[in-house]
């Protein structure tokens, strides 16, 4: 995180909860499933991707 804050939330129906905010690091290994939630003010973030084959896969919410 460059600056703002950001909520992650991954696990079974996405019940465990990271945030990070400034000069944070988040590491989401490849294939688990997760949700960002941008905090209330406007942030920036530097993304990097390692590997191959697709970047993201979008799934459907677990309420539907």
């Amino acid at each position: 995180m460059v600056s703002g804050r950001i909520r992650f939330e991954y696990g079974l129906d996405g019940r465990s909860v990271a945030e990070a905010g400034p000069g944070d690091f988040f590491h989401v290994p490849a294939g688990v499933v997760h949700r960002e939630t941008p905090g209330k003010e406007t942030g920036q973030v530097i993304i990097a991707f390692v590997g191959t084959g697709p970047l993201a896969v979008n799934v459907e919410d677990s309420e539907t």
